[in-house]
């Protein structure tokens, strides 16, 4: 289980375990954001057995949600803002 307090953001959104191949050392990761700050995670295992989150990204934003393509790979949705964003690798990662 993962969770984070109030101070961090409001609500869980959009849950997706990446399958696609452009970002290899996440496949397999289960992705979520924050609807209200923005804030991408993912949920990487742990030594323990369980998981710890990471943060991916901190974005501006708002609503956020995912969609899959057929191949797997993964858009972020800023629902108030009307942007579809694919979700890529920083340069040089």
């Amino acid at each position: 289980m993962v969770e984070y307090g109030h101070d961090e953001g409001q609500s869980i959104t959009g849950r997706f375990a990446y399958r696609g191949n452009d970002i290899l050392d996440l496949q397999g990761v289960y992705m979520f954001g924050d609807f209200t700050s923005g804030t991408i995670w993912g949920s990487f295992p742990n030594d323990s057995g369980g998981y710890m989150r990471r943060v991916l990204v901190k974005t501006d934003l708002s609503g956020v949600s995912f969609a899959e393509d057929d191949d797997g790979e993964l858009y972020v949705v800023d629902l108030y803002g009307g942007r579809i964003c694919w979700l890529a690798a920083a340069p040089g990662a």
